[in-house]
């Protein structure tokens, strides 16, 4: 489990340091140094913060039971130093992250940091300090100090297989060497590391991507010699390809590919694009042969394959070959997907069961790998139905007069009334047909919505928890998709991760007018067009609401699909998501209603299915 969750979770309640001290008093420097911390962080096996974290907080309710305060308040401060977690993808500083619930350091922390930072002997809790430091003080010797712990620290924790923690710690110590000055002697004496590096793990194959990712670290730092490179990456793809691991066949021919175009060698580049494209193809097709085929799974990737082939100008009876079998992919996933059942009695029994949901939806996405665990996560329901759900209020209809007699009125946040919905018209006709449309969707905004944001809710906390998943980790998932418009693959990207770590407030922001370009990218693919032009010869584009509402949505998303994108974002007896959102309507509390979650699950499905976010 990852450390943040531990420290902020533990025994079910918020974990505040030294507030439960009957003096509530700063740390200070003579606690540190009167109490054997460094002996506690020196003892541990494995050498990280997380594990020192742990350490150090057990030691803290040790002596906070024996009423040793001071004591208390020194570990339970290093535990807090020990457990930030930063994200160094986002701008700003990497340890204020505004979804995390940890305490902000006071500037009297960071005046006991400086004290005792000359002293720390661990170079994992050294590295953390100084970037500390950096990072809110911007103290440059800080920075340098941190920056060599860090090289200490991944050399300590340098491992084939498990190398992500020792690379994160390179990456850190080049950023921080970078900042302070790139071609400078500790810039350039840490890339030779990282080059040195290279050059050992190069013929290991248990190292995977550890190549390819020191070699996107060097090239961001402008540090590559792109002939060496190119032909390294090629032999690396060529290996991982006989090997039949096709994802890291895929990273090293695709990095080859851009060594190529630097080159300007226009065939070879073109020779590593369709290459990599092929490794799609090839992980697909292996998942069909496999003891648990999954055809849905295949034809995401199947279609990634089409979609790099195109655009790398293959043959075209290669691309039509790739698009035959897509088509049999997708048609025989949408046939055998099997979404997680949810009785009508769960659906009746919502606050009962709330729990039990839950529970199904997290065992749903138990135990597998980020991707494959993402892929449940998008398809472990149906989209609400809209014809069942008019069944629904036809059903209850009849066992109920009051739906034919007493209105209904939605209200906006500020009280004001936002629609409303007059009594059931007693006979069949236009004025029926559109008061059931609008009852759907209060209906769904009611229940259905709220259930499935719950699922949603659960599974996306189990994928985090199990994973520890970083915003690098939706790369794949965003490039090479023919429904995301090309430029918006980062936007897309920061959306999706803002959802995943329940960041509701930002994922809504970013992912509202991402949706609203992607489907009118889907209308122009289909020749449909999203424009008019005024009588000035002025062209506008049409905006969400009537995009929503052409009369090609439904054949070109699907019923059901259409049904909610309209009742989460344009409709105002459902939740008017876009409107409220853009007119400064809803507070900052109201972007984590059921709306978000459910929103970003359909992005993130519509995501997945790519070109089959077009229903045949």
């Amino acid at each position: 489990m990852d450390w943040r969750f531990y420290f902020h979770k533990k025994g079910g309640g918020e974990v505040t340091t030294d507030e439960s001290s009957p003096d509530r008093e700063e740390v200070s420097v003579d606690d540190l140094r009167r109490h054997p911390w460094q002996t506690i962080i020196g003892g541990q096996r494995t050498k990280k913060n997380s594990s020192y974290g742990r350490a150090l907080l057990a030691e803290a309710e040790r002596l906070k039971e024996r009423g040793e305060f001071s004591g208390e308040r020194a570990f339970s401060f290093l535990a807090k130093i020990a457990a930030l977690w930063p994200d160094y993808n986002l701008p700003g500083n990497p340890y204020e992250q505004p979804w995390m619930k940890s305490a902000p350091l006071s500037p009297s922390d960071l005046d006991v940091l400086e004290e005792v930072f000359g002293e720390i002997e661990d170079p994992e809790f050294k590295a953390r300090v100084g970037d500390v430091l950096w990072e809110f003080r911007r103290r440059h010797d800080a920075a340098t100090v941190a920056a060599n712990a860090f090289v200490d620290s991944a050399h300590r924790l340098e491992e084939a297989k498990l190398w992500p923690p020792f690379v994160k710690r390179l990456e850190r110590a080049l950023a921080l060497a970078g900042k302070l000055g790139r071609g400078k002697p500790l810039h350039t004496r840490l890339c030779d590391e990282v080059e040195q590096t290279i050059t050992k793990y190069k013929e290991v194959n248990e190292a995977g991507f550890l190549c390819s990712r020191l070699i996107q670290l060097l090239d961001s730092h402008r540090r590559l010699d792109s002939a060496r490179y190119s032909k390294l990456c090629k032999d690396l793809a060529a290996r991982f390809s006989a090997a039949k691991q096709w994802d890291k066949a895929h990273d090293y021919w695709t990095l080859s590919a851009k060594h190529c175009r630097r080159l300007e060698d226009a065939p070879a580049t073109s020779k590593a694009l369709v290459e990599a494209a092929e490794c799609w193809a090839a992980k697909a097709e292996e998942n069909i042969a496999s003891e648990n085929p999954n055809a849905l799974f295949a034809a995401h990737w199947m279609g990634k394959a089409f979609y790099e082939l195109q655009q790398a100008s293959a043959p075209e009876e290669r691309q039509i070959e790739v698009h035959r079998r897509l088509r049999e992919l997708q048609k025989n996933g949408l046939k055998r997907m099997s979404p997680l059942p949810i009785s009508e009695e769960l659906l009746e029994k919502f606050e009962e069961h709330e729990s039990r949901i839950a529970d199904f939806a997290r065992e749903h996405v138990r135990g597998l790998d980020f991707d494959e665990a993402l892929c449940r996560l998008a398809f472990m329901a149906e989209v609400p139905d809209p014809s069942e759900i008019k069944a629904r209020i036809e059903s209850e209809s009849s066992h109920s007069v009051w739906t034919q007699i007493i209105p209904t009125a939605t209200v906006t946040e500020s009280g004001l009334t936002a629609d409303q919905l007059g009594p059931m018209p007693t006979s069949s006709g236009p004025e029926y047909d559109d008061w059931m449309v609008k009852r759907a969707y209060l209906h769904a905004r009611q229940l259905e919505w709220p259930s499935l944001a719950t699922l949603i809710e659960a599974a996306r906390e189990q994928i985090v928890e199990e994973n520890c998943p970083s915003i690098g980790d939706l790369v794949s998932l965003v490039t090479s998709n023919s429904f995301i418009p090309p430029g918006h693959e980062g936007i897309y990207r920061r959306g999706l991760y803002a959802g995943l770590v329940g960041d509701w407030l930002v994922a809504v922001h970013l992912l509202v007018p991402q949706l609203e370009a992607s489907i009118r990218q889907v209308f122009e693919q289909e020749g449909i067009r999203t424009s008019s032009v005024e009588s000035e010869g002025i062209q506008e584009e049409k905006l969400l609401g009537k995009l929503l509402f052409h009369e090609k949505m439904e054949n070109l998303f699907g019923v059901a699909p259409t049904f909610n994108l309209r009742g989460i974002l344009v409709e105002k007896l459902g939740f008017n998501l876009r409107n409220d959102m853009a007119h400064g309507f809803i507070s900052e509390a109201g972007f984590f209603s059921p709306a978000a979650p459910v929103l970003w699950w359909l992005t993130l499905r519509m995501c997945w299915l790519g070109s089959t976010a077009v229903e045949p």
